[in-house]
């Protein structure tokens, strides 16, 4: 260890240095690795750490059995540790699909909030085979290929001659009962002489040689699998993995190599890192990579890394996906250095930092790529006042289940796995100028795991995971409005910390503007109810007479007509801001505001269920009247309340309405001080004036864009925000049912600086900030 390139040296005593070993295997028996026989390779492992983020501090431990293991991975959380990285294979201990003893440990460490890094295993160069035996047993002899029943093997050196270092054999028999597996042993020869065997292990699992370690034994062995039970299955896959040595060609294989305990792992917050060397310009798997995919036909490895990297501590270089783990490790670090948040945001964040080689997509052989962290984040928010510019009707961008995006780049396609992260070059489409700060869109989830979120952030210029667009508490579809700021490169990001597939709607761009303007400000008026179908006084236009209330139709178009009575105005508007709710639907659908008169569209305001109620906001284009047009595709009851207008160029000019985008910022949590809302409690937020990374509102802005989310609520019932010193409105902007989460989108006029918000029914409330209206 090295202080001045390595920094302060771990020890006990600066509690840096844990060790925990009840397996009696001595490795705690002093903790000086320095002498003349101490093996480097950990060392050289924590310089590529250093290498890469020289801020990085290091804990550094060893831990001897499984249960050594958790009280290791306790001691990194009690002292804040959310990276590890682990430059170790291990032995078989499941079916290679991501379950075992292991993959529990994981799991653990991804509830303690710990990102884990491991390296994927060198297996590719020969140490893993694979092969079915299609049912045919010679003399009571497993064939490894027609005819051939013994196996030559080239061992690992050791001090005392050559050594067999099994990972072990292992069949598929594991979704079979104990007594109807079949069971083997291994016969280890030399010279045609029986050395010894292995036998079963005797638990019954379908794996027998899990670390299997003998040495003083000639350079070559030979192996025979000999059948000692016969079970209800009749053939078997087999795999072979040796821990050192060599099994020749052609009985050698590549493909599934990766499906090892801990690499194996299911869980998002694991990152099996394989390897790429520069004698491939950092392009293809080095030659001894393991690859997968694993038995449950998952893409491993995660990503990919560089390997033969300069090294202090080799000569020449240090070689192996225990290069590369660190090296991923690292730039995990520098993420996490620049304020994204850790957990499952900064995996997410990791995923995206990659760059795809080989194979288009993920590949088994570099997963989503090679790490190629972006420019460092800079202040890439413009902040300046910017005018809206609506689309003739709203547009859909993007569609992960087709793998449609209208704009430069490779289109995603999903479903995505918890945890992902899409960047969208939205200024490469032609909806989108290229002096756009901001776009309104409408946010889909669809087919995800039915707990979590999505976020819609400006891509690098906001933290993963720091506020939520669209809040899941079911797979059904479910979409939400925001005004998402425009990030680097001309990009917007959609993390989807719940997975699945994301449609995006836009409907139009914010561009800035410089002084007074007519057109595109945004004018907040006291929430007005325009539709309720549930009302006898408030029904829609219907293509056929109405007597009395009555929800609309299965594919019905109706119009919303601009009332007699309302705060906004005839002339000089171009579209309503308004919040659409669907309720009493019978089945799955959704509910589309458009201008009058648009045919063809394609997109979606509201998606309904049956017993739940859906509201979301929709910038919808007027018609002469005033007038906006509702679709629906089931039958559903609709409210429709407007709260508030964008101006036309016929408007006034004026400095006000104008919108400017922020670092989108959490203002409050109630989660947070564990403080939820009583039944009918009313309280102020006040977004003014706060740091970051909250959102920064002046005193003087007229509105501010949110996204307004309720959780945990006791009963069903819904939430309302006005301005402060506003009459307390009879609509709401969240409706939510019970246990659920909910969130909606919401642009709110200000008083002072402040709004208010009430619930009529208990629960939480989180309030995310986009960006605020000039006053």
């Amino acid at each position: 260890w090295n202080e001045a390139e390595h920094g302060t040296r771990p020890t006990v005593a600066n509690g840096r240095l844990f060790c925990r070993d009840t397996t009696g295997s001595g490795y705690c028996n002093g903790l000086d690795f320095s002498g003349a026989s101490a093996d480097p390779h950990g060392v050289a492992v924590a310089e590529i750490v250093k290498d890469v983020a020289p801020g990085a501090e290091l804990f550094i431990a060893t831990a001897g059995s499984l249960s050594d293991m958790y009280q290791t991975l306790d001691w990194f959380a009690a002292n804040g540790v959310r990276i590890l990285t682990r430059s170790i294979g291990a032995a078989y201990d499941g079916a290679g699909d991501g379950t075992g003893p292991l993959a529990a440990v994981v799991e653990r460490a991804a509830e303690l909030g710990i990102v884990w890094f491991n390296s994927t295993g060198n297996d590719a160069a020969g140490g893993y085979a694979r092969w079915d035996t299609g049912g045919v047993i010679v003399g009571d002899y497993v064939p490894f290929a027609p005819g051939v029943t013994s196996l030559t093997l080239t061992l690992g050196t050791s001090q005392s001659g050559s050594r067999l270092w099994l990972d072990g054999l292992r069949w598929n028999d594991w979704d079979l009962l104990p007594g109807q597996r079949n069971d083997y042993q291994i016969e280890v020869l030399s010279g045609g002489n029986l050395l010894f065997t292995i036998p079963s292990s005797g638990s019954g699992e379908p794996l027998i040689g899990a670390d299997y370690l003998r040495s003083g034994l000639p350079s070559q062995v030979q192996i025979k699998i000999k059948k000692t039970r016969a079970g209800i299955r009749g053939s078997n896959v087999m795999e072979l993995g040796l821990a050192t040595g060599s099994i020749p060609a052609p009985y050698r294989d590549v493909a599934y190599s990766a499906a090892k305990p801990v690499v194996d792992s299911r869980n998002p917050m694991l990152f099996a890192v394989g390897a790429v060397e520069s004698s491939s310009s950092w392009n293809a798997p080095a030659y001894y990579s393991s690859q997968g995919p694993t038995n449950d036909a998952r893409i491993k490895p995660d990503l990919a890394a560089p390997s033969c990297v300069t090294s202090t501590i080799y000569s020449g270089c240090f070689a192996g996906t225990s290069a590369s783990s660190p090296a991923a490790a690292g730039a995990a670090a520098l993420l996490l250095q620049s304020g994204v948040a850790p957990g499952l945001p900064l995996a997410a964040a990791v995923r995206s930092a990659t760059r795809d080689v080989g194979t288009p997509g993920a590949d088994n052989q570099t997963g989503a790529g090679v790490v190629q962290l972006p420019a460092p984040p800079i202040a890439v928010i413009n902040s300046a006042p910017t005018a809206y510019t609506p689309l003739d009707a709203p547009t859909r961008i993007l569609d992960t289940r087709s793998g449609m995006f209208l704009g430069g780049g490779a289109a995603p396609v999903g479903p995505f796995a918890p945890g992902a992260v899409i960047d969208l070059d939205i200024r490469s489409s032609v909806l989108v100028p290229d002096n756009a700060t901001a776009v309104a869109i409408n946010l889909t989830s669809v087919n995800s795991n039915g707990n979590g979120y999505l976020q819609a952030l400006p891509t690098r210029a906001a933290a993963v995971g720091s506020t939520s667009t669209l809040n899941l508490s079911s797979a059904d579809a479910r979409a939400n409005f925001a005004i998402v700021p425009i990030g680097a490169n001309g990009s917007i990001s959609v993390y989807l910390q719940a997975g699945g597939d994301a449609v995006i709607d836009v409907y139009g761009s914010f561009l800035p503007v410089t002084g007074a303007t007519a057109g595109g400000r945004f004018v907040a008026v006291q929430p007005e109810r325009w539709v309720d179908s549930r009302e006898p006084a408030q029904q829609p236009v219907y293509g056929t007479a109405v007597a009395g209330p009555r929800p609309m139709s299965a594919g019905e178009t109706v119009v919303v007509p601009r009332p007699a009575a309302t705060a906004v105005p005839a002339a000089g508007v171009s579209a309503l801001v308004v919040n659409v709710t669907g309720t009493n639907v019978a089945a799955p659908g959704w509910l589309r505001a458009q201008p009058v008169g648009s045919d063809g569209l394609t997109h979606s305001t509201v998606n309904i269920v049956p017993g739940a109620t859906a509201a979301n906001v929709a910038i919808v284009p007027v018609d002469a009247n005033g007038a906006i047009a509702l679709t629906t595709l089931q039958p559903t009851d609709v409210v429709v309340d407007v709260i508030g207008y964008l101006t036309n160029a016929s408007a006034a000019p004026s400095n006000r309405g104008l919108f400017v985008a922020v670092t989108p910022g959490r203002l409050s949590d109630t989660r947070d001080i564990a403080a939820p809302y009583g039944a009918g409690e009313v309280r102020l937020a006040v977004p003014v004036g706060q740091a970051p990374p909250r959102a920064v509102v002046p005193a003087s802005a007229s509105g501010v864009a949110l996204n307004l989310t309720v959780a945990e609520p006791a009963v069903s019932g819904w939430l309302r925000a006005w301005p402060q010193y506003g009459a307390q409105p009879s609509t709401s902007n969240v409706n939510y049912t019970a246990g659920s989460i909910v969130a909606n989108g919401a642009l709110v006029g200000l008083d002072d600086g402040a709004l208010r918000v009430q619930m009529n029914q208990p629960g939480h409330v989180i309030i995310d900030v986009n960006g605020y209206f000039t006053g």
